[in-house]
């Protein structure tokens, strides 16, 4: 599992130390304390998992393109550019019971960003209503959403260091005149989120793009 934000390259280093004091990354794990030569011969070990790793990611190898129709989005548009509006928001959200998946947030403009998530469809209801409670404490606009929309991820290895995956991705479905209501991106996996009536086409158009390097 992996979680990624962008803040101010002036919070950097303040946030890295949050972050590492949040969930005890500067303490050591309890347990027998490991000898000399087993913490080398565990860096070895990693030295030679990495170099293996980097050279079999030469090859773009696209591992899995999968549609998922079980979701709906929840948009809340107007949300204050602050810290801890996003916390606020999901502390709600989960109190509800709901789990969320896809989170997106724009760029801040006028010191308004919109934000973005997906939610199981049969909680749908439950997290608009709970979206707009707090939407309202908080001061942020309109909350809007679909109760049916399609997740598609294309995975795999060598995404990193190859460019145009996210582009070939994109031309397809534009081609297909599907359009995409959220992007998310990490190094090995890309999702985008469509109108739910369009999953299937936009799965074969996925499909028949990355066919050269589908494994």
């Amino acid at each position: 599992m992996k979680i990624s934000v962008l803040v101010s390259r002036d919070d950097g280093q303040t946030a890295l130390r949050i972050v590492h004091g949040a969930f005890q990354l500067d303490k050591e794990p309890s347990g027998a304390q490991a000898s000399p030569h087993e913490v080398q011969r565990s860096r070895n070990g990693d030295a030679t998992a990495i170099v293996a790793r980097l050279q079999g990611m030469e090859d773009l190898t696209i591992s899995d393109i999968r549609l998922d129709e079980t979701q709906g989005r929840v948009t809340i548009s107007g949300v204050p550019d602050t810290p801890g509006i996003a916390a606020a928001v999901f502390e709600h959200v989960a109190a509800a019971g709901i789990f969320v998946d896809m989170i997106v947030q724009s760029y801040g403009r006028g010191g308004r960003a919109n934000l973005s998530f997906t939610v199981p469809q049969a909680a749908f209801d439950k997290a608009i209503a709970s979206s707009k409670e707090v939407a309202h404490r908080l001061g942020c606009g309109p909350v809007s959403g679909s109760a049916r929309v399609a997740k598609l991820s294309v995975s795999g290895i060598g995404m990193r260091s190859h460019t145009g995956v996210a582009i070939r991705m994109f031309k397809a479905l534009s081609e297909a005149g599907i359009n995409l209501e959220m992007i998310n991106t990490s190094e090995m996996r890309v999702n985008v989120v469509v109108d739910g009536a369009a999953g299937h086409e936009a799965l074969k158009r996925l499909q028949n793009a990355f066919a050269d390097v589908q494994r």
